[in-house]
Parts: structure tokens; C-alpha cells; sequence
């Protein structure tokens, strides 16, 4: 027994040298990561991120970091560089970054390791003891292995919410998609509730920061099981999946749920049925969301514990109907939000007190808001419903989100936006929506780094969402890179040919890059399928020559200007060269708070504009940085 033991202790020091040894030889690669050691060590990065937590109780970005570290501090103490050069030569692109990492896992910034030079020669040089010693067990030794065996079983048998309270969250690692649960109730009319739990799951798994939780919307590409699960998983790049049914009758809710390991072969890690009354779903949910951790051995924050155990008990009919309400506002066309809206309404009249349906009021509302629609004072509806659920619970991360649209979009207030825009991302990481409209925050203030991370992200969270990938695709023409931009569309289109936000893009940097003729047709079509999209066609037929097309059609937009045909007039008038008439359809659009107004710095159709002084005083009156954006018009994604 004693040499199997040893056998499995040699086999994991082995295994540990084999992964510190690849990083070692990567050790300049800053873009060596998790990806790129497992296939290094030929694992799985879902068995690399089991084994390490297994063996050392890292996750593997940890581990990365912790070898590039320990580099470092030979390489300062034997000083064969400046700090600068030896963050560079163990694979950080920034030195300042490098000094914060080194710091806090050292306790003293690298310019002083000199002066550790001693304690740090028989610290990093010393040798850990083989893995396969011989162990030397007298009977004092036994009573404290003993004891140490008694207080594993003590800690082991304590709750979920202690085991993790004290316990750093790592980097998200692990990537998991939730697929669309089979409704198995025997009833069409429980779609709804089928699909509000499995929107429910996702939300309560996103709260994790240890996971990357795919968003609902592209998991709805897989209906059936008609595409082998690794093919699904790398179209989402996952490592895992998630997938299941719900049956039931009245209000009693089953659940059948499994866990699948993807790469290199499919593997079943967990299975599991859940029953409970749908007085007790969010208790159902906390049960799942913890199951799942245990098996994937994610770490939680003690927030994120916190979160995960809260239950309580819900009205069923109240919590069907904000099943039903959010079902409604999850198709985003206007007849089914304002559908969603009054459900939802019907739920708050149940029990004011409860805050699901008000979060989701608030989000209903900022849809609307955010939209080309006629509702009056949606965002003030908006924020007043997401200050009513956050009263009642704090730890809803829509309910921060809708207050930070209402700043970012509406009300103009960017210390707000920021604030509540953390809080949201911080409660769920995975919160696709979140992230998409940050990262426009942060162009706003000239951030590009970090506009980049938050819409990348969001690509990432809903890879077949068209609107996030336009949105990447806009900041690409922006910031003129036309031709990431154009890429971006291109793989949308393969998806969705026709998305109008893509068609927007595409016709906007053919323009910018010279090719008229594609510009023009890519802004025709959108007109012809959206009509809504038709006050781009001034600004394009102006800048194609067609200035008699151009005036027409502004002439007839100019007869019931909103704040988007507003926004195309001043583009118009400044492509046709009438500043004046463009300052005044500017101005019309800052009226109406029309919700792109804070860019108009950003726009490359407004360069015409930007060296007159009333240009300039509208940026203070927005209060917003002015002049950083001519340096950034060249930046393009790291």
C-alpha cells in the first residue's frame, strides 16, 4: 500500500515538473497560457484546471504566474537586468503590472531583491524534499497524522458557504455552456417556464467568476442534439456542457441535469434529478449552481457563496409569471418587451415585495429605452424600478445594469455608469450585456485597453449574438481599423447575413476605405430590410457624389425628424459641407438625448465638424474628455 502511494506521489511530481518545465520554456511568451500548457502537456484544459487544484490548489493561471515569479526573482538577485528587462524576459508586457504581481506574492518590490539576495539564494535555490520519500512514521507521528486525519474529516464536513468563504476566487477558467433545456412537461405552453430556468441556471453559474458562462442567446443555436457535443463546444469554446430536461405537472418541477466533459473525448463527470415545488426553484437553483462548483472545483469569493446559498421561498404564480414576463422580453421586439412589461406588472400586484419582477422591469424599461421607441420617460420607468429592487436586494446584478444604462444612455451621469456597471460585472462576470455596453463607456474617455477587453468579452459570452459583434465591429471603424471591422461583419454574416447592425458597419468602413460602390449597396440594403436604418442614406449618398439623393431624402426626413433621423441629418449636412445646418440637427439630436450623442467625437462622419468651437463647447456641456480622440483614430486592437 505504502508503494502505491509513492507510485501516485512520483506520478504527480512528474507531472508538476512536466507542466514547469513547458512554462520554462516559454517563459518570454506572454501569451503563454492556459490553453497553450495543456496542449503542451496533451490534457484537456478541464483536467489540467482539476489536477493542479487537486495538487497544488491553484488554478493554472496561478500556477503560470507563480513560475514566472520565481524566475524573475533568480534572475534580480543574480541582477542580470533592470526590472523592465526581466519582466520582459519572464513574459509580463507591463513592468508596472510585473512590480504589483511580484509585490504582493513576495512582500517587497523587485528593485529590492538585492537586499534579499541572501534568504532568497536558499528560498528559490532550495530543493523541495522528493515527493517519494520514505516516510518515518513513530508513534508521535502517528498521533499527529491522526489528528491531521481528524481535522481533514472536520474541515470536509463543513457547509458550502464556510468552505469557501476565506478561499481567492481565481481567473475564470473554466468555460461552460448551459445548452436549451428539453421540455419534457408535455406541454407547449410550459415553454416559457423551461426556458426561464434554463435562463435562470445560466444566470446563477454566471455569478461565478471562476466560470465563463456562454449567454442563453447563443446557446439557443442548439435545440436538438442534431451536432456532436464537440463540435457545439467549439463553435462556443467550451470546455464543458451543461445539458438536461424539465418535466413536471402543477407546481411540482423536476430536473434532470448533466455534466459533460468535451476535450479530448466526451466524458459524463456528474449526473443529477432534482425535484422540488416551484414555491422552492431558487432553493432548486442554489443546489444545482453548487453541485456544479463542487465537480468543476471552482473556487468562490465569499460574496459569490453568499449569493449562490441565498434561497428563499417564491409565490409560484408571482414567480411564473416573471418566468413568463422575462420569456417575453428576452425576443427584444417592442410588441413582445412591452408584453413582457405588463406580465410582469401583474407579478409586482401578487407581491411588491418580492424583487425579480421589478429587476426585470428594469430591464424591460431600458430595452424600450434604448430602442427607436415612442414610449415616453422609459428610462425614468427604468431607474425607478431597479432603485425598488435593489432596495429589496442588493445582489441583483440587472438591477444595477438597467441603473447604469439609464446613466450611460440617458442621463449622462458617468460616474454613475461606472459605478454601477462594477457592480454589475462584479455580482455576475459573465454578464454578456454588461460587458458590450462598458466597453462604450470606456471609449468615451479615450480607454481603448480596456473597450477592447469589455467587447471582446462580450463576443466571447454570446459568440453568436450579431449586435455585440457590430458592436466590436463599430469600434473597430471608429478607431479606424476598417479592415478588423470588415472582418468582424464577415463572420457575423456567416451566421446572420442580414443583420442590420452588421449591414450598418459594412456599408460605414467600405465608405471610409474608399470602396463607394460596396458602401453604397451595404446601406441600401439595410434601408430596404429596416426601415428604420434609412436616415443613413443622406450621409451615404453624399459621400458617394449623389448630392441631389442626398438632399431629397434629407428633405423628406426633415418633416418628422426623431432623434436618429436627427442624428443622420447632422451627418448629412457636415458630409455635404453645410456645418451650420449639420450644428443644428447636432443640436436637435442633444434634445432629444438621442443615445449616440456622447460619441459624435468618435464618429468619422463628424471630422468635419470637430475644429469649430461649437463642436468643442457641446463636448463640456456633455462633460466629457475632448482631444484624445484625434490621437486615437489610428488605435486598433492589441
Amino acid at each position: 500500500m505504502v508503494m502505491e502511494n509513492e507510485i501516485g506521489l512520483s506520478r504527480d511530481a512528474a507531472f508538476l515538473k512536466k507542466l514547469t518545465e513547458a512554462v520554462r520554456q516559454n517563459l518570454e511568451n506572454e501569451n503563454f497560457g492556459v490553453a497553450e500548457l495543456s496542449d503542451a502537456v496533451a490534457i484537456s484544459r478541464f483536467q489540467l484546471h482539476r489536477k493542479l487544484k487537486q495538487l497544488k490548489g491553484q488554478s493554472v493561471s496561478q500556477f503560470i504566474r507563480d513560475i514566472r515569479l520565481q524566475e524573475a526573482r533568480k534572475m534580480l538577485a543574480a541582477d542580470v537586468g533592470t526590472v523592465a528587462e526581466i519582466a520582459y524576459r519572464v513574459g509580463f508586457s507591463s513592468p508596472s503590472y510585473f512590480s504589483k504581481c511580484f509585490h504582493d506574492h513576495f512582500g517587497f518590490p523587485p528593485n529590492e531583491s538585492r537586499k534579499y539576495a541572501s534568504a532568497s539564494a536558499q528560498e528559490v535555490g532550495a530543493v523541495a524534499p522528493p515527493l517519494t520519500a520514505p516516510l518515518d512514521i513513530s508513534s508521535n507521528r502517528k498521533k499527529r497524522v491522526f489528528m491531521l486525519a481528524g481535522a481533514v474529516v472536520l474541515a470536509a464536513a463543513m457547509t458550502f458557504v464556510v468552505f469557501y468563504a476565506f478561499r481567492p476566487a481565481p481567473p475564470r477558467q473554466v468555460a461552460l455552456a448551459v445548452l436549451p433545456l428539453e421540455n419534457l412537461t408535455g406541454s407547449d405552453e410550459q415553454t416559457y417556464f423551461v426556458s426561464g430556468i434554463h435562463d435562470a441556471l445560466i444566470g446563477q453559474l454566471g455569478r461565478i467568476s471562476g466560470l465563463r458562462v456562454i449567454s442563453r442567446t447563443s446557446t439557443l443555436r442548439y435545440p436538438s442534439r442534431d451536432m456532436l457535443l464537440q463540435d457545439i463546444a467549439r463553435e462556443l469554446g467550451v470546455d464543458a456542457i451543461v445539458e438536461g430536461s424539465v418535466y413536471g405537472t402543477g407546481d411540482s418541477v423536476r430536473i434532470q441535469l448533466q455534466l459533460i466533459e468535451v476535450f479530448p473525448r466526451e466524458r459524463h463527470v456528474w449526473a443529477k434529478e432534482y425535484h422540488e415545488d416551484v414555491r422552492r426553484a431558487l432553493t432548486l437553483q442554489s443546489s444545482v449552481v453548487q453541485d456544479i462548483a463542487r465537480e468543476i472545483q471552482v473556487s468562490l469569493t465569499a460574496e459569490e457563496a453568499r449569493n449562490v446559498m441565498k434561497t428563499r421561498e417564491v409565490d409560484s404564480e408571482l414567480y411564473r409569471d416573471y418566468l413568463r414576463g422575462m420569456y417575453h422580453i428576452n425576443q427584444f421586439s417592442l410588441a413582445e418587451v412591452e408584453k413582457g412589461i405588463a406580465i410582469l406588472q401583474n407579478a409586482i400586484d401578487i407581491d411588491p415585495a418580492d424583487p425579480l419582477p421589478w429587476a426585470g422591469l428594469a430591464i424591460g424599461y431600458s430595452v424600450i429605452g434604448h430602442s427607436p421607441s415612442t414610449i415616453d420617460q422609459a428610462y425614468s420607468r427604468a431607474k425607478s424600478a431597479a432603485h425598488k429592487a435593489i432596495s429589496l436586494d442588493e445582489s441583483l446584478p440587472e438591477a444595477h445594469l438597467a441603473l447604469a444604462l439609464v446613466a450611460l444612455y440617458d442621463e449622462w451621469e458617468w460616474e454613475v455608469a461606472d459605478r454601477e456597471f462594477q457592480r454589475a460585472i462584479e455580482l455576475n462576470p459573465s454578464l454578456a450585456v454588461a460587458h458590450t455596453h462598458y466597453a462604450w463607456y470606456h471609449m468615451l474617455f479615450g480607454q481603448l485597453d480596456k473597450m477592447w477587453m469589455h467587447s471582446k468579452l462580450a463576443v466571447q459570452l454570446d459568440p453568436f449574438l450579431s449586435l455585440y459583434s457590430g458592436y466590436l465591429a463599430s469600434q473597430y471603424w471608429y478607431t479606424g481599423a476598417n479592415d478588423l471591422a470588415l472582418a468582424e461583419v464577415a463572420r457575423v454574416m456567416d451566421f446572420e447575413p442580414d443583420a442590420d447592425f452588421a449591414l450598418f458597419v459594412q456599408g460605414s468602413a467600405y465608405l471610409a476605405k474608399g470602396m463607394i460602390g460596396e458602401g453604397v449597396a451595404a446601406h441600401e440594403k439595410a434601408a430596404q430590410l429596416y426601415p428604420r436604418w434609412r436616415w443613413l442614406l443622406p450621409t451615404t449618398y453624399a459621400i458617394a457624389g449623389r448630392q441631389n439623393d442626398a438632399i431629397q431624402i434629407a428633405e423628406e426626413m426633415k418633416k418628422n425628424a426623431g432623434g436618429n433621423d436627427a442624428w443622420g441629418l447632422a451627418e448629412a449636412y457636415s458630409a455635404l459641407g453645410d456645418l451650420d445646418q449639420a450644428f443644428y440637427w447636432l443640436e436637435r439630436a442633444y434634445e432629444k438625448r438621442m443615445s449616440w450623442i456622447p460619441w459624435m467625437a468618435w464618429n468619422p462622419n463628424f471630422k468635419p465638424l470637430q475644429q469649430d468651437v461649437r463642436f468643442s463647447e457641446m463636448m463640456e456641456k456633455l462633460k466629457l474628455p475632448y482631444g484624445m480622440q484625434a490621437m486615437n483614430t489610428q488605435a486598433v486592437s492589441p
